[in-house]
Parts: structure tokens; C-alpha cells; sequence
């Protein structure tokens, strides 16, 4: 087995340059197909990394041996033709390489920051930042797939980021319609954190070349949700679920976004939905993705659109987590919270008085469910309040009922520290404009 010091100082000849793995410092990571160095070229400026396969050894089988060097080879054949095609775009430049039977192959890429280290919990990117990721590696792909090629191992690992621009690395399993399949039976292949159903063992060695798409497709839709979370490492396992806890996207999950560049995730919930089906088939081709996510950006500039994609997500996230025709909210945190989620969006129909539009919401008092509510027209409404009634018509017809609590608060001892509910500046009753009703 080779190690790390057997690579220092090293000097490897290309077809252009020479290169040397620096003597310090220099292992960056392994792979499938090879181990990472960091290297140096008298003739260039800048820092560089040399990939190298790994040698014959480091296999037990011969024949698994002459698959890696295939797949090397094929690694290094798709940098150059979407180097080429592409003009160093969309993916890391192919400084040099050699492909010799008769020395080590290897090939030379600029050094770039990895995507994992932005994701890590100590690092804040604005939401904006984000998004500009998630579009790049979206046209990124398009661009490969008008191509014919395919990365199927999209993960924040092999996305990096050189002269502030998204690139994809690592083409140890890329795929072209012209490659015969080198995937085993007993093999599955792609990363573990974003691998689609048909990638795992048992399916991955029977994938036909017109679904080779939809592995980038459900990856990248993963991968977005990684950037988006700001996880390193751990992504939901199955099909994306608007309103799934712990794996549904909202608004205040995303570091950022108080820019209120997006008021919406609307159309991004439909997206990973449809990017992360089981059925391969069903799932949208990269130009529908793109368009898909380009349609966000133009759903969040019209106050309208924003209104009818809100009052879907509230309908999706309903059928999602109920059963139930009719569902009953009564914690005066879940209640405050979905009133404050839809505000302006729907008509609240309140006992005893007109239907009204919130403006604002908050708790008042969360041990007697009392709350506050503002509405449209400057009016307040302190409200103790039992059951939030919605059903899947409601949301539809934009319309939800607030049941009130009726009861005698003078009976209520030791408020806050006041003798009485009743002294308190503000109690249960209704504020309109300055004339309060109790």
C-alpha cells in the first residue's frame, strides 16, 4: 500500500509541463479512482492538484484493476472534450495529464476551494450567494448534458469554487452514450448522501442511456437542499416532502434570506419534488430544471404569483401532514405561526365579528392561548382563542376560521403579577381604531 511520504517530491512530465507534489502538506484526499495531491509547476503560477491512480496493489482483482484505469481514462477524456467544447467553463480546466500505459496516470487541475467548506456551521453565506451556486451548477449541468455527458456524482464534495465561480470536479464516473457499462451487479455507484434509488446495488449495472439524466437530476435537486440547509455532509434520505419535518425548505431555515430578495419557495418545492421521484422517467430533464428554477426568481417579483404559490405551499404541507378532512390547530404557537405564515394571503373569519386580513400576529400570553391580531385596517383583536379550523377547500378559497374563547377573566388570579387580567394596558377584546370593545 503506498503512502502519503512516497509521493513528496515527486516529479511528474506531461505533455506540457512538469510537475512536483510539494514535500509538506501535500495529500489532499482520495477517491475511487485515485489519490489527491497538492503540486507545484516552475512554469505556471498559481497552486495546482494532481490527481493520480492509484496503483495496481491498492486492487485485489486484476480485472478490477483494468476497470479503474478505463474509468481513468474516461475521467480524463470528458475534462478535455468539455474543456474543450466549453472553453473552461462549467468545469475545472485540464492544465495537463498523461495517459501512458507505460508510467502512472494522472492528470493536473487548478487548486480551488471546495463547496464543503462554505457549508460548514461556522461559515454564514447570505442566501443570495447561494441561489448564484445553485443557478451556476444548474446551467452547469445543462451545459454537460447538450453534450451527451453525465456527471452522476453530484455532491457539495465535488463542486468547488475558483475566481468566484461554481465548477464541477471529479469525473471519475462520468457517463457518454458511446461508453459501455462497467458497472458490476453486486456494485452500486454515485454518492451516498444524494444517490438515486437506481444507483444502488442491484440496479446502477442496468440504467439506459436515455435515464442517465435523471441521476444528475435527482443529485443536483439533493445537493440544492444541502447548499440551501447549509449541510456539509447529511441530506434526507428518499423523496423530497413539502411539509416533512426536518425535510421540507422554509424561509427561516435559510441563512440570509431576512434580504427578502425571495418570499417564496414555492415553485422550489414542485422542483425537488419532481427532481427526486423514484420513477426516473418522471423526473424534469436539466432544461426544465433550469427553467423550473429561473421561474422562481420571477414567482418572487410579482405579489400575485407569490400569493397563489404561498396558498399552494399551505395547501401541499395540509395533505402532506393530515389525513384528516378537517384539522384543527390549537396550540397558540401552531396557530400564530400558520396565521403569521399567510397574512395578507387569506380571510381570517373570526367569531362574532367580520372577516378580516391580518397584517401582524404575535403571542400576548401563551399559558391562556391569548394573542394578538392586527388586521388590514389598523384594527387590533386580543384574543383568547381555542382552534384554528383548516381543510384543504379553506385554503383554496382563501378563507380560515378562528374559534374565540369566551370566559370570565376577572377570575384569573395573579397575572403577570397583576392582581387582575383586567388591569392589565392591554386584555381580550377588540381595538378598533381607538375604540376598544370587551
Amino acid at each position: 500500500m503506498s503512502t502519503n511520504k512516497e509521493y513528496a517530491g515527486k516529479v511528474y512530465r506531461g505533455q506540457q509541463y512538469v510537475f512536483e507534489i510539494l514535500k509538506e502538506d501535500n495529500y489532499i484526499g482520495a477517491g475511487g479512482n485515485g489519490n489527491v495531491f497538492c503540486a507545484r509547476c516552475e512554469s505556471l503560477k498559481g497552486e495546482f492538484v494532481i490527481k493520480i491512480l492509484k496503483p495496481k496493489q491498492h486492487y485485489e482483482e486484476q480485472k478490477r484493476y483494468k476497470e479503474r484505469i478505463l474509468r481513468f481514462d474516461r475521467e480524463m477524456e470528458a475534462m478535455a472534450k468539455i474543456n474543450m467544447g466549453y472553453k473552461g467553463r462549467y468545469i475545472l480546466p485540464l492544465i495537463d495529464s498523461c495517459s501512458s500505459e507505460e508510467t502512472e496516470k494522472w492528470y493536473v487541475t487548478p487548486k480551488a476551494v471546495c463547496l464543503t467548506e462554505w457549508l460548514k456551521e461556522d461559515v454564514t453565506v447570505p442566501f443570495n450567494q447561494k441561489f448564484e451556486w445553485c443557478m451556476e451548477l444548474c446551467k452547469s449541468l445543462e451545459s454537460l448534458h447538450a453534450l451527451k455527458y453525465y456527471h452522476r456524482d453530484i455532491k457539495p464534495s465535488n463542486i468547488f469554487i475558483l475566481d468566484n465561480t461554481i465548477l464541477l470536479g471529479d469525473f471519475g464516473l462520468v457517463w457518454n452514450e458511446s461508453f459501455s457499462d462497467l458497472t458490476m451487479l453486486t456494485e452500486a455507484i454515485g454518492p451516498q448522501s444524494t444517490k438515486p434509488p437506481e444507483c444502488h446495488r442491484g440496479y446502477a449495472y442496468a440504467i439506459p442511456n436515455e435515464l442517465q439524466y435523471a441521476v444528475d437530476v435527482y443529485e443536483l435537486a439533493k445537493t440544492i437542499w444541502m447548499i440551501l440547509k447549509g449541510k456539509e455532509k447529511n441530506c434526507f434520505n428518499g423523496s423530497y416532502i413539502c411539509g416533512l419535518k426536518d425535510v421540507s425548505l422554509e424561509l427561516s431555515d435559510i441563512q440570509g434570506v431576512e434580504e427578502r430578495s425571495i418570499k417564496t419557495l414555492g415553485p422550489l418545492h414542485d422542483l425537488l419534488e419532481m427532481a427526486t421521484m423514484t420513477d426516473p422517467s418522471l423526473r424534469p430533464n436539466m432544461n426544465e430544471f433550469v427553467a423550473a428554477m429561473n421561474n422562481l426568481v420571477e414567482v418572487n417579483k410579482d405579489e400575485n404569483k407569490i400569493k397563489e404559490a404561498e396558498l399552494k405551499v399551505l395547501a401541499k404541507k395540509f395533505i402532506n401532514k393530515n389525513k384528516a378532512e378537517i384539522q384543527g390547530y390549537h396550540s397558540i404557537k401552531e396557530i400564530v405561526g400558520l396565521l403569521d405564515s399567510i397574512k395578507e394571503r387569506i380571510n381570517l373569519e373570526l367569531d362574532d365579528f367580520q372577516d378580516i386580513i391580518i397584517r401582524s400576529c404575535y403571542e400576548v400570553d401563551s399559558t391562556n392561548n391569548i394573542m394578538c391580531i392586527e388586521d388590514t385596517n389598523g384594527n387590533e383583536y386580543i384574543l383568547a382563542v381555542t382552534t384554528l379550523f383548516v381543510n384543504q377547500e379553506s385554503i383554496l378559497s382563501e378563507d380560515f376560521r378562528l374559534m374565540v374563547k369566551y370566559y370570565d377573566f376577572s377570575e384569573v388570579a395573579d397575572y403577570n403579577e397583576y392582581q387582575s387580567i383586567r388591569e392589565l394596558p392591554i386584555m381580550p377584546g377588540v381595538l378598533e381604531k381607538i375604540k376598544k370593545f370587551v
